[in-house]
């Protein structure tokens, strides 16, 4: 169940990153790791995503999965590991989803039914959209270590 997500996340960035244009091999990216918590405690599992601040010429998507210990480190949108992603401001969203075994019907535009994967977010809400993430976040030129604190309230 985990590689719907996975595959729904990266299909996401790369959709955005095309309908923005960036392409880093054009780009300088600097390195972005860090630790997320949730009230203190580390989060494994964690899916992170950086979407540039409105208005921010030449900055690019860039996403991460924390590890047993919580650490992430970004990658580009065209999935350079560890390649961070350019300087600039950024919304930081995060979710972490588990699967369960059963599915949901979901009905399509075209009104034909569709089963999906039935998915509960164990993060709060509040984090995982960008028009809605309270996290901000700079990258800067350089090796940046950029913890993201999450609070239940």
């Amino acid at each position: 169940m985990v590689k719907y997500y996975v595959v729904f996340t990266i299909s996401m960035v790369l959709c955005v990153s095309f309908l923005t244009g960036c392409d880093s091999k054009y780009l300088k990216t600097e390195y972005v790791e860090g630790v997320i918590t949730l009230d203190g405690t580390p989060v494994a599992g964690a899916n992170i995503g950086f979407s540039p601040v409105k208005g921010s010429v030449g900055a690019m998507d860039a996403y991460g999965v924390s590890d047993a210990d919580g650490v992430y480190k970004l990658q580009t949108n065209e999935g350079k590991v560890d390649g961070g992603t350019t300087e600039g401001e950024y919304i930081v969203i995060v979710s972490k989803m588990e699967y369960s075994d059963s599915n949901v019907f979901e009905v399509g535009p075209d009104g034909t039914k569709r089963m999906i994967p039935k998915a509960d977010n164990k993060l709060p809400e509040k984090y995982r959209r960008v028009t809605k993430s309270p996290l901000k976040k700079t990258v800067t030129k350089g090796k940046n270590k950029i913890d993201i604190e999450l609070t239940s309230k």
